[in-house]
């Protein structure tokens, strides 16, 4: 007999699943584990592929902004960011990102939720070029340093 649970966290870092189980034969023990395969794998997920430098934007004063700059997404299905990679510049960490840029990313259709998880200091978000089709206004709410704003070049 096996017992799966499912806790969700406030975030996804507090997100786990609680196996007990009691195996008495072989076969049962191989369909426990194809199950278990097969909920792990469905688990949606949406990922950022970071550059991370700094750079300029023409409507932010200087000094250049440190940034996650135009990130390869992978997603399926998830409008909840689960992960974010890349290679940070010496002595630098997702909490010194402020500014988020996206562009030309066709298959982004709705604004990422979960972003101030991985990037708590953002000051200017730009999503250009993409297919994002709305956007809810409490979806900013996270952003309490948020000074820049921008959607524009959606094809919809």
């Amino acid at each position: 007999m096996a017992q799966i649970t499912y806790h969700r966290g406030l975030n996804h870092k507090n997100n786990y699943f609680n196996i007990q189980y009691n195996f008495e034969a072989p076969q049962v023990k191989m369909k426990f584990l194809i199950f278990l395969l097969a909920v792990l794998s469905s688990t949606s997920a949406l990922t950022f592929n970071c550059t991370f430098e700094k750079g300029d934007l023409i409507y932010l004063s200087p000094p250049p902004k440190y940034g996650c700059w135009n990130p390869t997404i992978s997603f399926d299905g998830s409008e909840n960011l689960t992960e974010v990679n890349g290679v940070h510049e010496t002595g630098m960490s997702h909490a010194d990102v402020e500014v988020l840029f996206i562009s030309n990313v066709t298959e982004l259709t709705f604004f990422p939720r979960n972003i101030e998880e991985f990037f708590p200091n953002l000051i200017a978000i730009s999503i250009a070029q993409c297919d994002v089709q709305t956007l809810i206004g409490d979806e900013l709410e996270p952003f309490d340093k948020l000074m820049w704003f921008r959607l524009s070049e959606n094809t919809n």
